[in-house]
């Protein structure tokens, strides 16, 4: 079973071409492996990473300069609602993106059809 994560065209170019590693996310995820990433609001999947571990820091931690460099977050209020950092390894931006239909509802994560193969 592949899935796709949902992430805003923003997040995805600093993660693309900023050495961006985390993805900070409100909830917690047990998923580890391999997934593609689904530009927010465009029906494309743009690329794929692994998921290697998914750390809770404190709001001290997350705004340290050392870790801003991994998740580039600017904006520290919005980090209070992001407490959780998905470690992101193996980015492989798609020279071309693949259309998908997103599921109505999707927020975060998506099953994608099994005929899947990226």
């Amino acid at each position: 079973m592949s899935k796709g994560l949902i992430v805003q065209g923003k997040s995805l170019e600093k993660i693309y071409h900023n050495n961006k590693i985390w993805e900070q996310r409100p909830i917690r995820t047990a998923h580890r492996g391999k997934f593609y990433f689904i530009e927010w609001g465009t029906g494309l999947i743009t690329g794929k990473a692994d998921l290697v571990d998914c750390l809770n820091l404190s709001m001290t931690e997350r705004q340290s300069a050392e870790n801003y460099e991994k998740h580039q977050i600017s904006d520290f209020e919005s980090l209070r609602f992001r407490r959780y950092s998905w470690v992101l390894e193996n980015v492989h931006k798609f020279d071309e993106p693949i259309p998908f239909e997103q599921p109505k509802g999707a927020i975060m994560w998506v099953v994608l059809p099994e005929s899947f193969n990226a």
